[in-house]
């Protein structure tokens, strides 16, 4: 499905990622058992890829070598919102998913830059309450230059901003691990008990901090970049709208697509045969 600044995409298959080492095979051809797998992204997960707005795709795109990293961090992220967790649990759980982030970017080829920038942005855009204060100081920093030091709105725009990204970094530093208590069998063990006591982290703080400091040195090439980019996309992409006319599949035996399925075209992975046609016919498309 599309829309005026996002196009979602759905998984088709089933995927896994694991940290372990193999299993199974031998050292050139190493194989993972299912039980070795630590985390899977299920078929039918919607998404928009690495959730990238339109006018910086002229920076990173929303797809790449970043793309299998990105759905994995998307349902992790998921994972760690989840509404009957303490906060202090879904901060850390959110936070290990940022820092895997960073490590499957790195698995998949990309390379330092990028991934430090998706890293930060995902741990800085992720918490609303710290973009708010990172944007204020992003904004009075870009002010600096162009109106002087002496120009009490940017000053103000950077304490402000700057405060509150130390007050919000301490703040979610304090974290909670989710340990299941070992109790004697049909014993009943309260809710609260799973966890640990709440603890403040040093690399929780520092790994924050670390991340505003890049989006920041990275904020003004990215903050011109993106705005000739937007500026290019609304003339390029006037008069386009929704739309659901894009859809995917076999044609029915009766020949009827439908009206939302004007573009039809034949999957390339049979799900049957679990094999991927890699050299599909022109009939096939």
């Amino acid at each position: 499905m599309t829309r005026r600044w996002k196009v979602l995409f759905e998984v088709i298959r089933e995927f896994g990622y694991t940290e372990l080492p193999a299993d199974r095979g031998t050292q050139q051809h190493p194989q993972w058992s299912a039980g070795a797998v630590q985390h899977l992204v299920p078929r039918g997960m919607e998404t928009d890829l690495a959730s990238v707005p339109m006018f910086l795709w002229g920076v990173i795109a929303s797809y790449g070598r970043q793309t299998l990293p990105a759905l994995l961090h998307d349902r992790l992220c998921w994972a760690a919102q989840q509404p009957d967790q303490p906060a202090p649990y879904r901060r850390r759980a959110r936070r290990q998913a940022d820092d895997q982030f960073r490590r499957t970017l790195r698995a998949s080829g990309s390379g330092l830059i990028r991934r430090w920038l998706m890293w930060a942005a995902v741990r800085v855009f992720g918490r609303p309450p710290v973009l708010v204060s990172f944007a204020l100081l992003v904004l009075g920093v870009l002010a600096l230059p162009f109106v002087g030091v002496g120009w009490t709105p940017a000053l103000v725009a950077v304490l402000v901003g700057g405060v509150g990204v130390l007050a919000l970094a301490v703040a979610g530093a304090v974290e909670q691990d989710r340990v299941p208590v070992i109790a004697p069998p049909g014993t009943v063990v309260p809710a609260a008990d799973e966890y640990t006591p709440r603890r403040f982290e040093a690399r929780a703080l520092g790994g924050l901090l670390g991340a505003v400091l890049v989006s920041l040195v990275a904020a003004f090439p990215i903050a011109v970049l993106g705005a000739a980019t937007f500026v290019v996309e609304l003339v390029v992409g006037l008069g386009e709208r929704t739309t659901a006319a894009v859809a995917s599949g076999p044609v029915p035996a009766d020949g009827c697509t439908g009206v939302t399925a004007r573009i039809q075209w034949r999957p390339l992975v049979d799900e049957r045969a679990s094999t991927v046609n890699a050299n599909p016919d022109a009939d096939d498309l």
